[in-house]
């Protein structure tokens, strides 16, 4: 027991002398400022004068500690208190400043990650590059359109099924330009939009970026037809189109944030201002009752189906990046 005292000792010792020799080294640095004047360094000086005593009086307790193991009967008396140290010298005189290096070249102006096509390049308003691919380009409608009359997904015994839901129907009427507000059939975009394998592979899981929820572009240019605009996924709209995105079953505070440049190409979006059909369908089921949203604040999580009559619908395309070109 005694030896485990007097190791005790020794380490509080060692962790005294750290802390004196950290304070000889912060009045060495200061002295090594320029600039500084007397009256700072003695501030400096009464609060090194402060840890000096609290160390005296710490000593004086580890002494009366060590004296009484080795002699009970020892009298330590009241030891004396350690003198001020003394006032630090006066700084030196601060060098010459050194010449000034040449002024570096002007920086790189700032990247602005969103590509917008104009109306005048597709001819139906403007469209975001969300991601490209080889020699192909995925587009986002940057305003929507809505279409009320039923619910856009209906429950079932399986997940949600896109391909053939509502929100699936409206978009490739839109597409064909069948019903009113279609897409018009003379719009630029026509002639660089291509096949996609959405609707045979590319739905997606909820929750997991990982799960087959990017869609590709096929090498068959198309005008005309079934699922050739189609609703981003999760995946998509998590990497592509969002500010957070939300894991299944949990709560909001526990959103992840999404990866660039997501949170500008979403900030670039126009949703309208409603506060009633404030989200973005997705074609992603969350459960049989559940489908995949991104909220109007950026953030990807579910709604419960027929509470989804008239939310945002932003349809997507693949086309051919040449579309950029100027006619």
């Amino acid at each position: 027991a005694l030896g485990n005292i007097i190791a005790s000792i020794a380490l509080e010792e060692a962790a005294l002398s750290h802390i004196l020799n950290a304070e000889g080294e912060k009045l060495q640095k200061a002295l090594e400022l320029p600039g500084l004047t007397f009256d700072q360094l003695l501030a400096l000086n009464e609060s090194v004068g402060g840890v000096v005593d609290g160390i005296g009086d710490i000593e004086s307790s580890l002494w009366k500690k060590l004296g009484l193991i080795v002699d009970p009967d020892f009298d330590p008396g009241n030891p004396g208190n350690p003198g001020n140290p003394g006032n630090p010298g006066n700084p030196g005189n601060p060098g010459n400043p050194g010449d000034p290096g040449n002024p570096g070249g002007p920086g790189n102006p700032g990247t602005n990650t969103v590509r917008v096509l104009p109306d005048e390049l597709t001819g139906d308003g403007e469209w975001i590059e969300i991601r490209t691919d080889g020699e192909c380009s995925m587009l986002l409608r940057r305003t929507f359109i809505t279409f009320e009359g039923a619910d856009h997904f209906i429950f079932g015994s399986t997940p949600v099924d896109y391909s053939n839901s509502y929100a699936n129907t409206i978009i490739n009427q839109w597409f064909n330009n069948t019903i009113g507000s279609g897409l018009p059939a003379n719009a630029r975009i026509r002639q660089f939009t291509v096949a996609n394998d959405v609707v045979t592979e590319h739905i997606g899981k909820y929750g997991d970026l990982n799960a087959n929820g990017t869609s590709h572009f096929g090498v068959q240019q198309v005008q005309t037809g079934q699922d050739v605009a189609f609703l981003p996924s999760f995946e998509e709209a998590a990497k592509f189109i969002s500010r957070k995105w939300l894991p299944k079953g949990l709560d909001p505070a526990f959103a992840h944030d999404s990866p660039a440049p997501a949170p500008d190409n979403f900030d670039a979006l126009i949703f309208g201002d409603s506060t009633l059909y404030n989200r973005m369908f997705l074609r992603t089921p969350y459960d049989y009752d559940h489908v995949a949203t991104v909220t109007k604040d950026g953030v990807v999580d579910a709604i419960l189906i027929g509470d989804d009559v008239a939310q945002r619908i932003f349809p997507a395309v693949w086309v051919k990046s040449s579309i950029f070109a100027t006619p």
